[in-house]
């Protein structure tokens, strides 16, 4: 039972800060009552690859045509 807790809020820490990146740092926006979050998970996405405007833009337009 123990494992299943610790398992479960493992699970809901990565699903907040998932969610909470998505709505303030890709979208520009600071995060409120925590303003050293929002460029530490910039500088993270952009280490691991998720920030790259130049494929994003590729993408787009590639889905246009």
């Amino acid at each position: 039972m123990f494992v299943i807790t610790v398992a479960m809020l493992v699970i809901l820490a990565a699903a907040s800060l998932v969610v909470t990146y998505v709505a303030y740092p890709q979208r520009g926006r600071e995060v409120p009552r925590a303003s050293w979050l929002g460029p530490a998970m910039t500088k993270a996405a952009t280490r691991v690859g998720l920030d790259d405007p130049e494929q994003a833009s590729e993408r787009d337009r590639s889905s246009r045509s």
